[in-house]
């Protein structure tokens, strides 16, 4: 990782956790459309060469790391209620998810409503809760579109706000593959500025700032556990 980003990351735990629930060895017939790496992966008992790839640590990669690889893209979008109650709308779609027999995403207990499949694409069936979606039957190359509401801005003063998220992860047995994340994030009519950001791109990520939009982009293995900070304009 890159110690002077003008980027932070923190070892935080809220927003979106995505997490496998069945692996594919013992269905043969689940396995035809896996790559020589992933194939190897599931063969190999002691999962070796899936630590050899990441064990969780940040690792920023280049965009052509990710090519045909699972991405994901969120759309965040604070209204005039957000900075008293903490709660934003969004939308979020996966795309390019692995073939599983069942995945599960999971989301914040407590700071997640109105949870909604939008769209979905190669998916056996799914099933929405309060807090998680379950997938089943997973093609390759299947996609998933979701809506809700997610308390994640936090008040740290009566003029500062931080939105935590992630962590974000696509992991593969004991190891972690190379993946995109797009973060939008929207405050049109919200009276705050974001700090910290530069529109300069290094290794691993582009920031693209306006007035009321900030448009992130990510490509990294292991967990990527962002926050974003704003401040409070005077009138």
């Amino acid at each position: 990782m890159n110690l002077n980003s003008p980027f932070k990351i923190h070892l935080v735990f809220f927003g979106l956790l995505f997490v496998s629930l069945n692996g594919l060895a013992n269905d043969p017939q689940k396995t035809d459309d896996l790559s020589p790496e992933e194939r190897a992966w599931l063969e190999d008992d002691s999962s070796a060469q899936a630590r050899e790839i990441s064990g969780g640590e940040l690792r920023w990669v280049t965009p052509d790391k990710t090519l045909n690889q699972y991405r994901l893209e969120n759309t965040l979008t604070l209204n005039s209620d957000s900075l008293k109650s903490g709660w934003i709308d969004f939308s979020q779609c996966h795309y390019q998810l692995d073939p599983r027999i069942a995945v599960e995403i999971v989301y914040g207990v407590n700071r997640t409503q109105n949870l909604k499949v939008i769209s979905s694409q190669l998916i056996g069936s799914i099933e929405t809760a309060e807090d998680h979606i379950t997938l089943k039957d997973i093609q390759k190359n299947a996609q998933i579109c979701i809506s809700g509401k997610t308390k994640v801005l936090n008040q740290l003063s009566p003029k500062h706000y931080k939105m935590l998220r992630g962590p974000y992860m696509r992991r593969f047995l004991d190891g972690f593959y190379p993946m995109q994340v797009t973060e939008t994030i929207r405050w049109e009519g919200v009276p705050i500025k974001l700090n910290d950001i530069t529109t300069q791109s290094a290794l691993g990520y582009d920031f693209k700032v306006s007035d009321t939009e900030l448009i992130a982009n990510y490509w990294f293995e292991g967990l990527l556990k962002p926050f974003y900070e704003f401040t409070l304009e005077s009138n």
